[in-house]
Order: C-alpha cells, then sequence, then structure tokens
C-alpha cells in the first residue's frame, strides 16, 4: 500500500508540473535539505493564462509574425508613388568645366573668349535643385515582392495562431491530468486508511485473544 502511495505521489508530482511549487525545509540532523512539493490551488484560466505569458515559443512566434507584416508593408511601399528631390552645389577651377559652367548659367561673354581667361580661369560656382516623381506600379518585380511578403506575412499570423492554440490546448492536458492524480491519490490515500483501520483492528482483536 505505501509503495502505490508513493507512486501516485510521484505520478501526481510529474504531471502537475506547473501546476505545482515546492519549499525547502531545512532542520535535519544531518543537515541536508528536503525538497517538499506544496500544492498551489489554481483554476484552469489562470494555468492557461500563465503558460501564455512565460511561452518562449510563443514569444518567438510573435516576433516572427510582426516581422513578417512589417517587411510586407516595407515591400508594399515601393508600389506608391515617391517623391524625389535633389540639390548640388558644384564648384571648380578646371577650364573645360568653367567654360561649360558659364555657358550653361548663361553668363559667358566675349571677355570668355580671352586666351589667358580660357587657359586660367577664375573659379565658378554653380547650384543646381531638382524635384521629381517616381512610381514603379508598372514593374511586375514589385508586385510579386509585394504578393510573397503578404503571403508570408499570413504564413507567420496562422503559425503565431496554431503555437497560441497549442499551448492552451497542451495545458489543459497538464491541467486535466494533474486533477485526475490529484483524485487517484485521495482514492489511494482513502484505501490506505480504510487498510490501516483494518490493521489496527485485527492488531487489537489478537492483544484481545479474540483472534488468531
Amino acid at each position: 500500500m505505501r509503495m502505490l502511495r508513493g507512486m501516485a505521489l510521484a505520478l501526481a508530482a510529474l504531471i502537475a508540473g506547473p501546476m505545482t511549487t515546492s519549499l525547502w525545509d531545512g532542520g535535519t540532523p544531518n543537515g541536508l535539505h528536503a525538497q517538499v512539493p506544496v500544492a498551489v490551488p489554481i483554476t484552469l484560466e489562470e494555468a492557461v493564462q500563465e503558460a501564455l505569458a512565460g511561452n518562449a515559443r510563443l514569444a518567438a512566434a510573435t516576433a516572427r509574425a510582426e516581422g513578417a507584416r512589417q517587411n510586407a508593408r516595407a515591400v508594399e511601399g515601393a508600389l506608391f508613388p515617391q517623391l524625389e528631390a535633389v540639390a548640388g552645389l558644384h564648384r571648380t577651377d578646371d577650364p573645360v568645366g568653367v567654360f561649360g559652367t558659364r555657358l550653361r548659367q548663361g553668363r559667358f561673354t566675349e571677355a570668355d573668349f580671352d586666351i589667358v581667361a580660357l587657359n586660367d580661369p577664375g573659379a565658378v560656382t554653380d547650384m543646381s535643385a531638382g524635384l521629381g516623381v517616381r512610381w514603379d506600379i508598372g514593374q511586375h518585380s514589385r508586385w510579386l515582392q509585394r504578393d510573397a511578403g503578404v503571403a508570408r506575412a499570413a504564413a507567420s499570423d496562422a503559425m503565431l495562431t496554431r503555437t497560441r492554440e497549442a499551448t492552451i490546448f497542451e495545458t489543459r492536458l497538464h491541467y486535466i491530468g494533474a486533477v485526475r492524480a490529484e483524485a487517484a491519490l485521495g482514492a489511494v490515500r482513502a484505501a490506505e486508511t480504510a487498510a490501516e483501520a483494518t490493521a489496527d483492528r485485527v492488531r487489537r482483536r489478537l492483544e484481545e485473544g479474540l483472534g488468531t
């Protein structure tokens, strides 16, 4: 009977797992400490919430799903019109550069044809600015990239949902197993109590000479 009780205790501790906590009980003569499992009441919903909050697989799946969603948004953004602005500042004393810059600026005069001015011109500064619109809507590869990004985001969301459901399902299984183990342990303890009572009754009868 004691062996059966020990097996039931071990089974309850193994199945309950997250459902129990432990305290260290000291003060033994040889200085050793014994680990005593102490049951902590917890509802099924509390167990599920605790499992969801502390699940590393679920946290990783959540991060992957968020990354896939952000990547899909980034790829899709390339299909929208893009406004481009450019500005530049250029200063040179290169004869060819000076000649072309002054001609482009409309500042070229007869004095610029002077041999000395052509061979050794003074530095000239040129500034430029521009504003444009770019839209890659006609590139088929952009649409394929967008579709691939959306598909990856959907797959990551589905995996996140599956991981969450699996966590809830496994937690419920462990919880039910712990409840069954506790009920079985209660039955074993009741049987042990009954057996001990029977043994005491027989012992008293033997001591009183009423049995052989």
